[in-house]
């Protein structure tokens, strides 16, 4: 499909779909697999590998690609690679991020009749605090998703900015993460004020499916704006599947 095309499609997506879209990756794709992975980190290095390098190397590689890909995962978040300029204007953008999620909330707060000034005023507001270019946490995962995922192929020894050269900084991917995630909750109160808003994201009642059985099932589904309740619970459930994984493995070997 050529860009267009696929500009169109996502131009079909209703604004419900777009906010549980990116909702569901923050939470799911970002929180779960960032706290994951930090936790995973840290018991690899607290081990007794009772003299195993090859054991020790094999956790080591383990842990390192669980950083890598959590890092990656924290950068779609503020991503803005896919669309192109159409008529001079900002690309539609077709990806969970949040800044593509607000340019679409925001092309559907200027096509109103009423006026919708206040609540364009904290759609900016929410961008801002999820620009790179104003926040050092947020560039450094973008540059370092950049080193690994756009360009893979770069020798990074050179590159040694925030000791990108070394190894990545956990406490600033995690600061960057919280930064995201309190984006993500201004968003949800900014949707629960406005009644364009919550109109706009609400989930349509949904038609239940007839088996061959006769019998009726619906589609389970989350409110995914309770961030504020989802975020801290995926990362200390994270923490016990770690703990639970190597307390298995350790019992097993022995």
């Amino acid at each position: 499909m050529t860009n267009k095309d696929l500009d169109a499609e996502v131009a079909k997506v209703p604004e419900h779909e777009r906010v549980e879209i990116s909702q569901q990756n923050l939470i799911l794709g970002v929180v779960k697999g960032f706290y994951f992975a930090k936790y995973f980190f840290r018991k690899t290095n607290a081990v007794d590998y009772e003299g195993d390098d090859r054991l020790q190397g094999t956790f080591g590689y383990l842990s390192h690609q669980m950083l890598k890909q959590a890092v990656i995962s924290v950068a779609t978040t503020i991503d803005l690679t896919t669309g192109k300029p159409v008529d001079g204007k900002k690309p539609p953008g077709r990806t969970a991020s949040m800044p593509h999620l607000l340019e679409r909330i925001k092309k559907t707060l200027e096509d109103l009749d009423t006026d919708a000034s206040a609540e364009l005023e904290l759609v900016e507001h929410i961008r801002k605090s999820m620009d790179p270019q104003k926040h050092l946490t947020l560039e450094y995962v973008q540059y370092m998703r950049n080193k690994w995922a756009g360009h893979a192929s770069m020798d990074r020894r050179f590159d040694t900015w925030m000791q990108a050269n070394d190894s990545p900084s956990i406490p600033a991917v995690e600061a960057a993460l919280v930064r995201i995630v309190n984006a993500y909750e201004d968003f949800s109160d900014l949707v629960e004020m406005s009644d364009t808003l919550t109109e706009k994201t609400k989930k349509p009642q949904q038609t239940p499916t007839i088996n061959a059985d006769g019998q009726k099932t619906r589609k389970m589904t989350v409110d995914w704006s309770s961030i504020r309740t989802f975020a801290p619970l995926l990362r200390e459930s994270s923490q016990k599947e770690v703990d639970h994984f190597f307390e298995t493995l350790s019992s097993s070997v022995a």
